[in-house]
């Protein structure tokens, strides 16, 4: 059996942040991208004649957590400020081998956190950030072709 797998290498991010009128664009130099994780919290419907385990059923929404991305800091470039308003985040997955469309994970949110660079010898200069889905349009998965 042939081996198969994927890795990052080809993902991109995008951001549009608007400022009430029109949009900004940032193009970063991504380095790695963490989409953050979707969660369902447990409702406890125990009753007082519940006996040995907590009875629990899946609260009714969703929750995406925390998205963070590095990049590399290049100091002419354009960088997201804070506080932001909502925006449209768009992550593009790598092109699969056979496929002509890369999957996409786009919705809108708003940044939380922005890192400068620490500066050392003989290190490269990386900025990270920090964004939270915010449930208003996304986040939406769409498939690869």
């Amino acid at each position: 059996m042939p081996l198969t797998g994927d890795t990052g290498n080809g993902a991109t991010l995008s951001l549009a942040i608007f400022n009430g009128t029109s949009a900004i664009t940032a193009s970063l130099d991504i380095i790695s991208i963490s989409p953050g994780e979707v969660t369902v919290a447990s409702v406890d419907v125990s009753t007082l004649a519940t006996t040995g385990v907590m009875e629990k059923i899946p609260s009714d929404l969703a929750d995406v957590g925390e998205s963070t991305a590095t990049f590399k800091w290049l100091t002419a470039g354009a960088k997201p400020t804070l506080p932001s308003a909502a925006g449209t985040f768009t992550i593009t997955f790598p092109l699969r081998s056979g496929e002509s469309t890369a999957a996409t994970m786009t919705g809108t949110g708003f940044l939380t956190r922005l890192k400068a660079p620490d500066f050392q010898n003989g290190q490269l200069q990386v900025g990270e950030l920090s964004w939270q889905w915010d449930g208003d349009v996304g986040p939406t998965l769409t498939a690869s072709a």
